[in-house]
């Protein structure tokens, strides 16, 4: 009896291993169709004119897409190549999809949604011929698919721009309870790095402020609550 209990674990046992390896491989098999068959990499423009060129991505994929990951890899005139990664963040685009709803301009903002285009735009025209490999790709759930480094670099610039906003939005509810006279950003630009982007973004901000006044408040407002709130709803990768 014990030979025969020793021998139908060690049975199961390996019934059970074989049955953890080929599903193992058909979770992987399927996530690679998947990064496969959700992005298409067009082949590139060259604009002399503009001293640029781009790479047209198509989501070919069945959900929408807020970000992605790719290799690139350029060839130039004198046939040495080059890598050029990428990460792009879509986020944004969902925060102002809801800002310009009633607005004409609401078909202007890049949705990325199966069957529509996205374009990426590079300096200089020093470049013969490209080719790409997508590397990973977040969907509007925020599931992903692909490198896993890639992907979180992704969330990581997700991360970044919703705390830069949300700075932004504490100096603004600050400057709204504050008289008029009072209403200015350039006590928070003093303490920051010359040049950062938060920084940056506080100046831009100050030159809608002193143009618009009050309603230029309203508006920075409306928009940088919109911008926090989506960004923070879509800071973390999700898993099924």
């Amino acid at each position: 009896m014990l030979t025969i209990r020793k021998r139908g674990r060690s049975s199961i046992s390996l019934l059970l291993a074989v049955a953890l390896v080929l599903l193992a491989s058909v979770l992987l098999q399927a996530q690679g169709q998947s990064l496969a068959d959700a992005i298409t990499i067009l082949p590139p423009s060259f604009d002399p004119g503009e001293n640029s060129w781009t790479v047209v991505f198509r989501n070919t994929s069945e959900r929408q897409i807020t970000g992605f990951a790719a290799d690139l890899v350029c060839t130039h005139s004198n046939g040495a190549s080059s890598p050029l990664p990428i990460e792009v963040d879509l986020a944004p685009a969902l925060a102002w999809a809801v800002i310009l709803k009633n607005s004409p301009d609401h078909d202007k903002v890049v949705s990325f949604k199966p069957g529509e285009l996205y374009s990426y735009s590079f300096p200089g025209i020093d470049v013969r011929s490209v080719e790409g490999a997508v590397k990973g790709v977040v969907f509007i759930d925020d599931t992903a698919v692909g490198d896993d480094k890639r992907i979180q670099r992704v969330f990581d610039m997700r991360t970044d721009l919703a705390t830069r906003k949300g700075v932004i939005l504490s100096a603004l509810y600050a400057l709204n309870s504050s008289p008029a006279s009072q209403r200015t950003l350039r006590p928070n630009m003093e303490k920051l790095p010359e040049g950062s982007p938060l920084r940056r973004e506080m100046e831009r901000v100050e030159v809608h402020l002193a143009g618009d006044g009050d309603i230029g408040l309203a508006n920075a407002l409306s928009i940088y609550e919109a911008e926090s709130s989506t960004l923070k709803s879509h800071m973390i990768r999700r898993f099924k």
